[in-house]
This record gives structure tokens, C-alpha cells and sequence, in this order.
């Protein structure tokens, strides 16, 4: 007997499935296929995911699946158990996480535009799908450089690389779930292993997924990956076209194509027989989602391999203490890689910056060794991880500091305007206070402007570049810029994070931390492992080839452990010295987290409505174990206009789990909204 009632979901925040009859001589469609149904006053796009003999909607309520957009199943089985993890993971709809793993295209129909899926048939050549895309191809410039045989590098492994490949090819071969936890120093040849062990899957008829945490870093890959395996790769995040999305999806699905590389969407690309999953600088924090589901793409391909018995590389010079204490509780395998095989470990300085001359950019110091590389030729980068000219306006005689209306945060110059880096607020700094009417205003702290300001300062006749957002928002921007530094093109890179991990820069031999102090002001228990990871991070970027590589880092807090241990990058003593600290405060790895956040138009409803969630999780039985703290203001206590109070929940295991499905039907009242976070990467 064919089932009585579709089970469809749509990318809403209603954790349900909503039923739809089956017209009269209709198959049913195989869960996981795209249909268009009446949802409200329009059709809009949904996914089938399972049947159902009953529904609990009156019978005159319920309507037919009227069509189907496409008769193959956009969501594999395996897909949909993901999404259905999500969901509880995560703490959102099934809906929401379903859609989360459509392309982008799929997701906007819901808004009244009703895209088909299309299938391999229907979609433009892979050829033209790349056009639409901004990364450069091989043959425009980039990997066909000398030690290239067939289309191929070749390159002789360490005894390290060796040992490490033999223990991640072993486990591929014998189609064996395992993690791998591939420590490896900076400029320690960690990308020879991840392209050994997608030969080794491809030579057996498998896929791969390489992911990145930041697009701009597959301008970096891309070209390495092509020259090795011709015609098998493909590039995924939120900066492809639709149209060349559509052509990847059609590829990947029929095993034209082999290799996924992208940011945290690819984690979901449909691939044929996924064999490894690839995890570069698994400690970036760009792998969490900062919108529903907020997933963490590490722990997404982590769940996606174990269902089909894949391998994950999780590749990091500076591993989270999440990944560090799993393999040194042997839950993953460590696979070490200690030694540098471009260049000599780099030299590193630290400058106390309360010894240098008030309110300085650049210590004497650093602009001594800037002049020198100038001088030799030799490239280098000055790296800070703050935007903007100055980062502050405030008034020297009462205190007061110019801040966004809506998010109560300090206003950031940016081109003599002052911006909010949350909302669309802009203004101009006023001539006196309007508290005090003090005149002459302070503007103090300092972003990439300023520091590429002062360079054009100290040094004019160099060339300089400056890169983050601002600079690179424009369709094919990072590459351009980093084509130009790898061509010698630049003296002198100033940029924030994007500067700091994966780049292979042969020129660069001095790397200068204008500001290490930046995360370690963040209200967050990981400001301490942030900071120490883009320190060691940002230093492995000097001296990558035979010249001795130089680093100079300039702090107020020289005797902080983050610090300390970033000078001599010693990383275990860092981690064994952190995890202490978590244990004895129950903090991840130590247990879980979810932040809660209450934000409201009104601090006082915000805060009383807080305070009845309170009460009303307190009458579980998990509250004996799971804490709730709070409620605090959240470290961004206001944002677009609303006032934000966060509560935290610390537990472990099946009662962490019980309390966040608890939490996730929890209805504030009072025009109060809920925002559930679990597992954040930072507290906001």
C-alpha cells in the first residue's frame, strides 16, 4: 500500500515536517527530492523527507505535492541523515539544515522564485562552468613553473612525510573510518601529504573534499591541484556563480569530476564514493557558521566521513585543543611533521611596546629591519588584525567615546568617516564632545590604514599593498593581489588575517606583528589560544625558502603565556599549559557550550524574560548537570538597535544533549528573540 502523506521541509525556524497528499496515480517521490508546494499564500520549493500513514492536520487543511521539480533526488540518503544530525546538534529546524546543504540557488526559490535542480544533463560544460568563477586556471599563469613532469610535480619526501603518508594511505586502502591529526610545523610540506592522499583515492576510483578556511586561500591551492590531477577539480564556496555551481553539481554527482575545493559549503558537495576529506588549518574559526545551522564545518566532515567510512586529514601547525586532546587521547591518530623542509625555523623578537615612543605604529626596531629587506630586496609583511585608520574616537577630559546608536560598539575610521563594522551607520567625528564639549578629540588605536599609512610615511618610494576586506572585496581581487606579491610586484604586505596561514610566499623573509595584543582584549575564554595560533601562524610566513626568515613581534603584555610561548612556537607547552586552565574551569574540550542569546528592543524585557528561562530550565532534571551562567550582557551588548543578554550552558554528553533540544522549544515572549549558538567559536 503506497503511503498516505509526503513529509516535506522548508529552510523555516519550525522544527516540524509539514504533510502533503499525493495526487491520484503520482509515484512518490524518493526522499531527498526537490518538490514545489502550496506553503502559505505561494508555492514555494521544499524536500521530501520521508512518508508518514497519519498527519495530525485536519483533512480539509491539507493540500497536494503538486510537482516535482526534478525526478532524481537532489539529497542523497546519506545527505539527509546529515542534515537530520544538524538538526540536533545544532539546534535548528530540519528545514534549515536540509536547505544548508542545497546550493545557493535552491535556497532562494524559497522566496518566490522556484529554481529545477538540474540534472548532469541539462548543465553547461565544466569548462564553462570554471569561466564563471574567479580563480585562475593553471594555464593563466600559475603551476606550470619547472619540476613539472606530465602535469606534475615530483617531489621527494622526508622520512617525516614518509611515515605519515604510509599511516593515511594504509587506512584509505582499507576503506577504514579514521582521523588523522597532521601537526605539522609551518613550511613543514603538509600540502605534499594531502596531494599523495588524493592520488592514492583517486587511483582507487574515490573522491575528495579539500576544504580551506577562507576563499582566498583557493587561489592558493587551486593551481597545485590542477597541475596534479587535470580535469578533476572543481571550486566551491559563496563566492561561485550559480551557474558554475550548477555545472560543478552536475559533475560531481555523475563522477566526472573528482576533487572539491572550497570553503565551508563544500563540505556538502555531492561527491561520488567519498573516500577523504581534507581539514587545512582545522583550528580557523571561519569554519563556523555564523548563521543557521551554525555548524562547524570540521565537525561536519568529521560526521559526513564516519557515516561512509572516510579518512579526514585534519591538517593545523597550531591544532584547536579540541583536535590536540582527542588525538592525545587517542581518539584521532597524530601524525607529526617537525621539521621545516622550506628554510630555516625564523628568528623571533619580541618588542616591549611600552619602551617605544607613545602612541607608536612601528617600534625602532621593526623600521630598521624594514629598511634593511628594502634594501636587500626581500619582501615583507606587516600584519595586524584590525581594520580601519583609527579604531576609536574619545574625549580626553570625560571619557566619552563616539559609538554606533544601534550597536553600541566604538566607531571605526575609515577614510576620515567613521564606520560601525556591524551595520550600515556612518558618520563624521564631531569637533567637540557632546557631553563635555571638550574640543580636540582623541583618535587612537589603529587598523591596516594606518599602518599602511605610516608605511607610506617612513618609506615612500616603496611599493606597498594593502590586504583585507576593504581592499579585496571585488570579484577576483585575492588573487590578483596575491599574483602580484608572488611576482615580486610588492615590497611590503599589510594585511590582517587573510595574510597570516596558507600562503606560500618565497620573497617574504620579515613578517612584523604590528599589534599581538588585539584578541587577547576579546571577553573570551579562547582569546588566549586565538592569539597564540595567528602569532605562530603569521610567523610561519617568513622565510619559507634558503634565506634566514625574521619575525618581530610587537606587545604590551610581553610575559603573557600566549606570548611566551609563540616566541620559541612551542606549541605543546602552549597546549598542555591551556588545557590545564580549561579543565579546571570545565571549558571546552573539557565539556560543551551553547551561548544563549536574548536579544529585545527594551534591556529591562531582555533581561526579565532571561531571568523566567531561567527558572523554566531549572525544572529539568538535567539542571543538576548541565550549569546555566548568567544571564550577562553579551560581549556585544547591543547590535542593530536591540539590547543582547547571554546566558551559557556548560555540560557534557546525553544531558548537554537533552538540554539543548530543551532549549531549542523554548518561545520567549515580549517581541523577545532566542539565538542558539552551540559549540561557539567565539562568544559574541
Amino acid at each position: 500500500m503506497s503511503p498516505s502523506f509526503a513529509e516535506v521541509v522548508f529552510p523555516v525556524p519550525m522544527d516540524k515536517v509539514f504533510h502533503y497528499t499525493l495526487p491520484a496515480g503520482m509515484s512518490p517521490p524518493p526522499p531527498g527530492t526537490l518538490v514545489s508546494v502550496p506553503f502559505g499564500p505561494r508555492k514555494k520549493p521544499g524536500v521530501v523527507v520521508g512518508y508518514s500513514e497519519t498527519s495530525s492536520a485536519p483533512a480539509d487543511r491539507l493540500k497536494p505535492l503538486e510537482t516535482v521539480l526534478d525526478p532524481q533526488p537532489i539529497l542523497s540518503p546519506e545527505m539527509l541523515d546529515l542534515a537530520r544530525w544538524m538538526s540536533r546538534r545544532y539546534a535548528c529546524s530540519l528545514g534549515e539544515a536540509v536547505f544548508s546543504l542545497l546550493p545557493s540557488g535552491t535556497k532562494a526559490g524559497h522566496r518566490g522564485k522556484v529554481k529545477k535542480s538540474p540534472s548532469p544533463s541539462s548543465l553547461p560544460s565544466p569548462s564553462e562552468g570554471r569561466r564563471d568563477n574567479d580563480i585562475p586556471s593553471p594555464s593563466e599563469g600559475e603551476g606550470q613553473g619547472e619540476g613539472k613532469t606530465e602535469g606534475r610535480r615530483e617531489f621527494t619526501l622526508t622520512p617525516d612525510q614518509k611515515s605519515a603518508l604510509e599511516n593515511i594511505e594504509g587506512a584509505i586502502a582499507a576503506r577504514k573510518h579514521s582521523v588523522f591529526l597532521l601537526w605539522g610545523v609551518a613550511a613543514a610540506g603538509k600540502m605534499e601529504i594531502y596531494m599523495n592522499a588524493i592520488r592514492k583515492v583517486l587511483s582507487e576510483g574515490g573522491s575528495a573534499i579539500y576544504l580551506v578556511p577562507e576563499i582566498s586561500l583557493t587561489a592558493q591551492v587551486l593551481p597545485d591541484l590542477e597541475s596534479r590531477f587535470p580535469g578533476q577539480c572543481v571550486v566551491w564556496h559563496s563566492g561561485v556563480s550559480l551557474s558554475a555551481k550548477k555545472a560543478a553539481w552536475g559533475a560531481l554527482g555523475s563522477g566526472e569530476k573528482r576533487i572539491v575545493l572550497g570553503a565551508r559549503s563544500a563540505v556538502f558537495a555531492p561527491v561520488k564514493d567519498l573516500r577523504l576529506v581534507v581539514v587545512d588549518e582545522e583550528h580557523d574559526s571561519l569554519y563556523k557558521e555564523d548563521s543557521k545551522p551554525r555548524a562547524h564545518a570540521r565537525d561536519v566532515a568529521l560526521e559526513r566521513a564516519r557515516r561512509v567510512e572516510a579518512c579526514v586529514i585534519l591538517g593545523s601547525a597550531t591544532p584547536s585543543l579540541e583536535s590536540y586532546k582527542a588525538a592525545r587521547e587517542g581518539r584521532y591518530q597524530m601524525v607529526e611533521l617537525p621539521e621545516r623542509i622550506l628554510g630555516p625555523v625564523p628568528r623571533i623578537r619580541i618588542i616591549d611596546m611600552k619602551r617605544e615612543k607613545k602612541d607608536a605604529v612601528l617600534s625602532r626596531s621593526l623600521k630598521t629591519a624594514l629598511g634593511e629587506r628594502l634594501k636587500k630586496r626581500e619582501q615583507s609583511i606587516l600584519f595586524i588584525n584590525r581594520r580601519g585608520f583609527y579604531t576609536y574616537c574619545r574625549c580626553p577630559k570625560c571619557g566619552w567615546v563616539l559609538r554606533c546608536p544601534s550597536c553600541g560598539v566604538p566607531a571605526v575610521m575609515h577614510k576620515k568617516v567613521m564606520r560601525c563594522h556591524y551595520c550600515i551607520f556612518r558618520t563624521t567625528p564631531p569637533e567637540a564632545c557632546p557631553q563635555c564639549k571638550q574640543k580636540g578629540l582623541w583618535m587612537g588605536g589603529m587598523g591596516t590604514e594606518r599602518v599602511f599609512s605610516e608605511i607610506e610615511k617612513e618609506f615612500p618610494w616603496t611599493k606597498a599593498v594593502r590586504w583585507d576586506t576593504d581592499t579585496a572585496g571585488k570579484k577576483g581581487a585575492h588573487a590578483q593581489i596575491l599574483e602580484t606579491v608572488k611576482t615580486q610586484g610588492v615590497d611590503i604586505l599589510v594585511g590582517t588575517k587573510m595574510v597570516s596561514q596558507g600562503l606560500d610566499l618565497p620573497g617574504v623573509t620579515l613578517v612584523g606583528i604590528v599589534d599581538a595584543d588585539v584578541a587577547l582584549h576579546r571577553p573570551d575564554f579562547r582569546a588566549g589560544e586565538r592569539t597564540f595560533q595567528l602569532l605562530v601562524q603569521a610567523s610561519g610566513r617568513s622565510g619559507r625558502r634558503d634565506v634566514q626568515g625574521d619575525v618581530i613581534i610587537q606587545t604590551r603584555q610581553p610575559d603573557h603565556p600566549a606570548i611566551r610561548f609563540a616566541e620559541t612556537m612551542d606549541y605543546r607547552g602552549f597546549a598542555e599549559e591551556e588545557l590545564l586552565n580549561r579543565k579546571e574551569l570545565g571549558y571546552p574540550p573539557y565539556g560543551r557550550m551553547a551561548q544563549l542569546i536574548f536579544s529585545g528592543k527594551k534591556e529591562a524585557v531582555v533581561e526579565t524574560e532571561a531571568q523566567e528561562f531561567l527558572v523554566w530550565v531549572g525544572s529539568f532534571p538535567f539542571s543538576k548537570t548541565v550549569a546555566a551562567l548568567g544571564p550577562a550582557p553579551a560581549a556585544h551588548a547591543r547590535r542593530a538597535g536591540k539590547a543582547r543578554v547571554q546566558i551559557l550552558l556548560k555540560g557534557d554528553g546525553e544531558d548537554f544533549t537533552q538540554a539543548v533540544a530543551v532549549v531549542k522549544s523554548y518561545r520567549p515572549k515580549h517581541g523577545v528573540k532566542l539565538l542558539i549558538d552551540v559549540d561557539p567559536e567565539e562568544l559574541r
